[in-house]
């Protein structure tokens, strides 16, 4: 493990690679499912303030997924809610006692609630059923990148 003023190197190169295409499976949505599109960004952003070693790095990758997000100069309403959202995360997660893939999965699914009554509250109020799908499918995405980086950090020792 190399670290660089106390920053895992392999972790950060892995968390701007993984900022960088949740940024563009989102904004292409690769990954739909029914016209439903996962939040990879809010995922991605979510597993780094889970992996994160300082806060410093954690603003860094937000703001790597702002610019990636938005190419516009001005900040909107839905990447203030993001942050809100994963700065929370990021301080929740010292709290939470489970395994970190519960943690993360958890994690997921109430900020993708708290997200949408942050950002697009009558979405939440008006389209339940598809706001419930857009958890699941969150959670699930969750699961899926939890098992994998569980995986590779057994079998390549980096976290």
């Amino acid at each position: 493990m190399v670290k660089i003023l106390g920053i895992n190197v392999i972790l950060f190169i892995f968390f701007i690679l993984a900022v960088f295409l949740s940024g563009i499976i989102q904004s292409t949505g690769l990954l739909s499912v029914k016209n439903l599109n996962p939040n990879a960004s809010l995922v991605i952003l979510l597993l780094a303030a889970i992996f994160s070693s300082n806060f410093l790095e954690l603003l860094f990758y937000l703001f790597f997924s702002f610019f990636i997000l938005n190419w516009q100069p001005s900040l909107s309403g839905e990447l203030c809610s993001l942050a809100a959202v994963v700065i929370f995360a990021y301080f929740a997660n010292s709290f939470l006692s489970l395994s970190k893939t519960v943690n993360f999965v958890i994690l997921v699914a109430f900020s993708t609630v708290f997200f949408y009554l942050f950002s697009f509250s009558s979405f939440l109020f008006d389209f339940p059923l598809i706001a419930l799908k857009e958890i699941f499918i969150n959670s699930l995405l969750a699961a899926v990148i939890s098992f994998f980086v569980s995986f590779f950090s057994n079998r390549f020792h980096f976290i």
